[in-house]
Order: structure tokens, then sequence, then C-alpha cells
């Protein structure tokens, strides 16, 4: 992309305003759609990953927090909180 806008011109904004015949904007706007679901569902899944091994991590913490003398108690009970999904 960096490439591209090096050329003079590549990248502008015109004011004349594309008509797209009927039937063509409703393809592309089923298209946009669709991708735009995928997207969402990417980022789901995604978010999902990411809460599974934030889990982990903590539930690490928490086998490993009896072994230190001072105790982790109220700090990582907030911190799970913050991780854990909201209802």
């Amino acid at each position: 992309m960096s490439d591209l806008v090096r050329f003079p011109g590549a990248l502008e904004r015109t004011e004349t305003q594309a008509t797209i015949p009927g039937e063509a904007s409703r393809t592309l706007l089923g298209l946009v759609s669709e991708a735009l679901q995928g997207l969402d569902t990417m980022r789901r899944a995604e978010g999902e990953r990411l809460q599974a091994e934030l889990e982990r991590a903590l539930q690490a913490i928490e086998r490993a927090a009896p072994k230190r003398k001072k105790p982790l108690g109220r700090n990582l009970k907030r911190k799970r909180k913050v991780f854990s999904p909201k209802p």
C-alpha cells in the first residue's frame, strides 16, 4: 500500500458520485454485508481465543500464588473480575 501511495494521484478524492445500477447495487451491498459478517465472526472468535488464553494465564498465577510469601489475594480477584466474561 505504501508503494502505491507514493504515486501522485494514486489516491485522490473525486467529487463525482458513481451510480450503480439496481441489481449490481444489491449484489454489492450483499457482498459487503457478507464480508462484514465474516469480519464480525472472526473478531468474536479471536476474542474467545484471547479470553481462553488470559484464563489459562490467570489459572497459572493462581496455582503459583500459594508459593509466594506474600499472597496476591484481593489484587488477583480484581484482575479475574476484569477479564471474566460479562453476562
